[in-house]
């Protein structure tokens, strides 16, 4: 009998079931310990890639057979004709998988996302990882419980074991063919490269699991640490020189910039930076040539979804795929005075400063005066008669405060 150290009393829970050994042993064990372990729902997703033709229909039907068999819901998904031919098939069949999945998780309103991964595909992720060179956070491979819901009940479970429960259960399970094609890097170290290296280290997989359970726990002391470093440096989102509303991302952190260069200057500290930044959702590789972070940009860095912004003393990082929907306009030009017209910046944009003799100035210096950041220029809502620019925001809440530089927006 398999522990699970993790309290599912009154949980809803989805599993991913292929139709193979591990997953038919997933939803098995789960189904024979309903009641003892107090779970409120189970049901079962399918994805199928349809890259094995016949085999992939026939799999799709066992699995829907075995649920109906066993009385659990069953919930289906087809990839056809989603899936690119090329070099980043497998990776991009994992994504969408388990977007379908994610979506089915929260349409049922399941807690968990369970899979079927074990000791020797953790054993196999870390060693991939460390051939391809990775940090402590890479050996951490894969999570036992992710922050999206993705559970791992068997990650401390042999294959070994999971092929014994099902001899001792009577299970039937499909092959899947294509776990034999060793043209995948992962199959060829499977089959060709990890029976060597068990013949002669015979706890080989169960070292390597046990080296991604001790990173997991140093990691989890390095980031408590990295907070304690790095949190006081960042910019409230009240002492932002703009109104953070009208921030056009979601995910944004700013951080000051001349205390943030002082700390990562020490030994070490600019690795755990990169490391505490992965942890808030901004991860920066870490290859051969060093950290692609660092030194930091002189004025911005895009890297994959993110982009990295160096205005005046702040140092901005913007998640680009957390893209919000910019202000209605439409709303605000329905108060607004006939003469005046609310819209986004132009060319030519000028702005008359408050001071005794009233000069006309260039918008764009206005915001390169005031560490605008260019990411977020575009998405300012202003108040405009004709190219002159009055206010940015909703009049009752916001004005601009021409005449004093150290703020950007005041009471009107």
């Amino acid at each position: 009998m398999f522990e699970i150290k993790e309290n599912l009393n009154g949980k809803r829970l989805l599993l991913a079931v292929s139709g193979g050994l591990d997953s038919v042993c997933l939803l098995h064990f789960f189904k024979e310990n309903f009641e003892t372990l107090g779970i409120s729902a189970l049901a079962v997703a399918h994805i199928d890639h349809t890259l094995r033709g016949e085999e992939s229909k026939k799999d799709a039907e066992f699995v829907k057979e075995l649920c109906k068999k066993w009385n659990v819901d069953f919930y289906f998904k087809s990839l056809e004709g989603k899936l690119p031919i090329g070099n980043n098939l497998e990776s991009r069949a994992r994504e969408l998988r388990y977007l379908a999945l994610h979506k089915f998780k929260r349409s049922g309103n399941f807690d968990f996302l369970l899979t079927a991964h074990h000791q020797n595909d953790q054993a196999e992720t870390v060693f991939m990882r460390l051939a391809r060179g990775t940090s402590i956070s890479g050996l951490r491979a894969i999570r036992k419980i992710r922050h999206d819901g993705v559970y791992r009940p068997f990650l401390e479970i042999s294959r070994e074991e999971l092929q014994n429960y099902a001899n001792e259960n009577q299970l039937s399970w499909r092959e899947d063919s294509s776990n034999q094609n060793t043209n995948f890097r992962r199959n060829k170290i499977r089959h060709q490269l990890f029976p060597i290296f068990e013949k002669e280290i015979p706890e080989f997989s169960k070292q390597l699991q046990t080296l991604s359970s001790l990173a997991e726990k140093a990691y989890n002391k390095i980031v408590l640490i990295c907070s304690n470093e790095f949190e006081p440096l960042i910019l409230p989102k009240e002492k932002w020189p703009f109104p953070y509303e009208f921030c056009p991302y979601k995910e944004t952190i700013c951080f000051k910039l001349s205390e943030l260069e002082k700390k990562i200057k020490a030994p070490g500290n600019a690795e755990l930076f990169r490391i505490w930044l992965s942890e808030k959702g901004f991860t920066f590789s870490l290859g051969a040539k060093g950290n692609i972070l660092f030194p930091l940009p002189k004025r911005r860095l895009l890297f994959k979804n993110i982009l990295v912004e160096k205005s005046g003393n702040a140092l901005w990082f913007f998640k680009m795929d957390s893209f919000l929907t910019p202000d209605n306009l439409y709303l605000y030009n329905a108060s607004a005075d006939s003469k005046t017209k609310w819209r986004f910046r132009m060319d030519g944009d000028f702005y008359i400063t408050k001071s005794p003799e009233g000069k006309r100035r260039k918008w764009v210096k206005w915001l390169q005066e005031h560490q605008i950041p260019l990411a977020v220029r575009d998405f300012l809502p202003l108040l405009s008669e004709g190219s002159k620019i009055i206010r940015i925001g909703k009049p009752e809440e916001f004005e601009i405060m021409f005449a004093n530089k150290k703020g950007i927006y005041g009471k009107s």
